[in-house]
């Protein structure tokens, strides 16, 4: 999945790209967290400023839910408490 504004990719983007395509367990979890370090500013601030494009921000929910799925696939109790 790839989202683009302006025919560039989102700044968050490449470390979600990252996370989706990491194999190795350990890497993973380490680039699940900054995948997510580097969404939740920028989805903290379309909420607040409203600065995102409606793209932008369906983008944001789906790379989330994503990030989310794979984080509770790498648990055993498939809680995502471990990442």
């Amino acid at each position: 999945m790839s989202y683009h504004y302006a025919q560039e990719p989102y700044l968050w983007e490449s470390v979600y790209r990252l996370a989706a395509m990491q194999k190795h367990p350990d890497t993973r979890r380490e680039v699940l967290i900054q995948a997510a370090t580097a969404m939740l500013p920028r989805a903290q601030g379309i909420e607040l400023w409203g600065s995102g494009s409606e793209s932008e921000c369906v983008a944001l929910e789906e790379a989330a839910d994503h990030l989310r799925k794979m984080k509770l696939a790498m648990t055993g109790d498939r809680s995502g408490k471990h990442v």
